[in-house]
């Protein structure tokens, strides 16, 4: 159903110099949940990568571009 969709799936609730967010996480994690359920988007496992803030450790604004950036890269190199 969805064999070529691919997602990339981004919480922070962490920022410096900002209010930090109650929800950001949780709703990422609700839509990663989704993704991969076959009454929800279908999207096989290994085509969705998720980044957690709070999984990630080492204090706030993570995950950092380059790393979300490299989620892509992992998925776009399972493409060849």
């Amino acid at each position: 159903m969805a064999q070529d969709d691919f997602a990339v799936v981004v919480g922070i609730n962490e920022y410096s110099g900002l209010k930090n967010l109650r929800g950001a996480e949780n709703d990422a994690a609700d839509f990663d949940a989704w993704l991969r359920k076959d009454t929800g988007g279908a999207v096989p496992g290994n085509h969705i990568a998720r980044l957690l803030g709070s999984e990630l450790g080492n204090g706030t604004q993570r995950p950092r571009v380059d790393e979300i950036d490299d989620e892509f890269q992992k998925l776009q190199t399972g493409l060849d």
